[in-house]
């Protein structure tokens, strides 16, 4: 009788360890697919505002050559940052998240200079480059929102996969920490307001 009731036991336990796997499971399958969906909204938008300069450079470029090093440097920043999202794995991968992220840095610092060549009268009557100066304030507080909201999934995705059981369920799954984007929300937020600054005294 003793050993029928622990073989029933231990059926029992077996059960219900699955169940509660299946569960928590899904719950981790959930945060990180809640990760993947705002990175993949933060790259897109990204992949926007590099549009958005190339077609601000060329219209620039065609109105005035006086800045057109500025321009060029621009350009090369623009296009090793493009090259940067191509990395295989880069969302995983912290060595390639740290070349993305240098590779934004040395852009945002060239676009200063752009934004800043704006002034000239020349360019201000081009009512399409003040359009896209506007395109550009817009989509950069979009970056740095979708910036934040994928930190805080990151955030989320790791400490749940660094609690029991889901650190068992993830190694079962083969699921390890997500590297963090190093620009904080603060940095992004003086990056976005200087460069309204700039549009503003334009």
């Amino acid at each position: 009788m003793k050993i029928v009731f622990s073989l029933v036991f231990k059926i029992w336990m077996l059960t219900l360890t699955l169940f509660l796997a299946g569960c928590n499971a899904s719950k981790m399958e959930a945060h990180r697919a809640n990760s993947i969906q705002h990175w993949n909204e933060m790259i897109v938008l990204y992949q926007q505002r590099s549009d958005l300069i190339t077609y601000m450079a060329e219209l620039m470029s065609e109105q005035y050559d006086q800045d057109s090093g500025v321009l060029s440097v621009v350009n090369e920043s623009n296009a090793k940052f493009i090259l940067s999202q191509r990395q295989p794995n880069l969302m995983t991968d912290a060595s390639a998240l740290l070349a993305f992220e240098q590779a934004d840095a040395k852009l945002t610092l060239d676009l200063t200079n752009m934004l800043l060549i704006l002034k000239n009268p020349v360019f201000q009557s081009n009512r399409e480059l003040m359009d896209l100066k506007q395109d550009f304030s817009v989509i950069q507080e979009k970056i740095v929102s979708a910036r934040q909201s994928y930190v805080d999934s990151v955030k989320v995705h790791n400490q749940t996969l660094n609690s029991f059981p889901y650190n068992l369920i993830g190694f079962m799954l083969d699921y390890t920490e997500l590297p963090l984007l190093k620009m904080d929300r603060d940095v992004s937020a003086v990056l976005t307001f200087q460069f309204n600054g700039l549009f503003a005294a334009l």
